[in-house]
């Protein structure tokens, strides 16, 4: 039995729930080398005195299912879960008078998606996808409980059929810009170099746009897991260790997530251009203090976080649109508005990766091993979606560095 309020109280319940809000919190464990691991737990917090207790549905995350599951896919769980109790607890107690997790029902459940669809949960109306990623975790929240607690009105024969049954919304998000161009990635590394706030993030960028890191990732990278060499003064090797993620802060913080652990290697048509970058950002970092030897830091020296890096680009991003605006052009003019046409992240950088070395690989293995990937799957999508291969590896290293060289000039 899982209640909100285990022992015997003296106010009236209904004063006390509006101090009461679940919450989902972080709890990060480093061990001797610094390794770091990430757990979530579902706490209980007086949001007036912001103490709180673990609550018994943080078990939820330690099942056998959930345990595999990356800190990552645990979280946005636990973002619906969180919400879904505190509004069949809290915000609709007057309605539903529940105090006890074992009354719940399944009409509860499509009361609170048909909500979170349509806006009136969460910051706005929703794609029919993420709301159908909502009812996936719910779904399997219900049935935990089913396997856990004495559920009055919900069985494990529901499951055999579709559990909820709400209107999907009609509403379609504005549509992912997934590609940049190679004229538009020189823009943006233009800007880095002209803003003194964002010449460290030229690198950035590089390592996402030619070695294929995820956000996460680059901000997991430190001094130490760089590997690189040279012959005759040529960088003929760079790559960077993400098989473990460790401690880069001193608050202990998470700076983000590292989706597959690898070594991640440079492609070899990159690495002309990129030691230029390389060489210009140990300058850039060479009097900067870090404990952890992190090489994107903040004005605190410290590892940069990636919702720092996020608020960053798309700062760098509304340069690049200003500026294209104020050319005048009809190319720079349609650029312009094919940025602002959806939504863009910086995982543009790591598609734009995927499409140049594309034309390199010949088989969906080699491609999945250069992206990182744990299946063919996506190398099998993008491999489709570019039909022709080219092999002269030495063609289009000297293509890219002319692109890079003479228009960064």
């Amino acid at each position: 039995m899982i209640k909100v309020i285990k022992h015997p109280i003296y106010e009236k319940y209904e004063n006390r729930i509006n101090k009461l809000r679940f919450k989902k919190r972080k709890f990060i464990l480093v061990d001797e080398n610094d390794l770091t691991r990430e757990y979530v737990f579902i706490v209980l917090e007086n949001t007036n005195t912001s103490r709180f207790k673990v609550s018994a549905f943080s078990s939820f995350f330690f099942e056998k299912g959930m345990l595999i599951n990356k800190y990552k896919t645990k979280e946005e769980y636990a973002k619906i879960i969180v919400l879904f109790l505190n509004y069949v607890f809290f915000d609709m107690y007057s309605h539903w008078k529940l105090k006890n997790i074992e009354d719940l029902k399944i009409e509860q459940g499509d009361y609170f998606l048909s909500q979170y669809a349509y806006g009136k949960l969460g910051k706005s109306e929703k794609s029919r996808e993420t709301v159908q990623l909502a009812e996936v975790r719910l779904k399997a929240f219900y049935k935990w409980l089913v396997s856990k607690c004495n559920m009055k009105y919900i069985s494990q024969s529901d499951f055999d059929k579709t559990l909820f049954s709400f209107e999907y919304p009609s509403y379609v998000s504005p549509q992912r810009i997934k590609h940049i161009s190679s004229k538009l990635f020189v823009e943006i590394l233009k800007i880095c170099d002209e803003y003194p706030n964002y010449r460290k993030l030229k690198l950035a960028f590089c390592l996402q746009a030619f070695a294929g890191l995820r956000g996460g990732e680059v901000c997991n990278v430190s001094l130490d897991k760089l590997q690189y060499s040279y012959t005759y003064h040529e960088l003929c090797y760079f790559s960077v260790d993400l098989r473990e993620k460790t401690r880069l802060r001193k608050d202990y913080k998470s700076v983000g997530g590292i989706k597959k652990p690898r070594i991640q290697a440079v492609h070899p048509i990159f690495l002309p251009y990129f030691k230029t970058v390389f060489d210009e950002h140990l300058k850039l970092i060479k009097d900067s203090e870090n404990l952890f030897g992190a090489i994107f830091l903040n004005r605190e020296q410290e590892a940069m976080m990636e919702s720092s890096y996020n608020f960053h680009f798309k700062n760098i991003i509304d340069i690049l649109i200003k500026r294209l605006i104020e050319r005048g052009d009809s190319s720079s003019i349609g650029e312009a508005y094919n940025l602002m046409s959806g939504k863009i992240n910086k995982h543009v950088f790591r598609h734009f990766y995927t499409q140049t070395i594309v034309e390199t690989e010949i088989t969906p293995n080699q491609l999945a091993y250069w992206r990182g990937d744990s299946s063919i799957d996506s190398s099998i999508t993008y491999l489709t979606q570019n039909p022709e291969i080219d092999n002269k590896i030495k063609i289009i290293q000297q293509s890219i560095y002319n692109e890079f060289i003479k228009k960064g000039k």
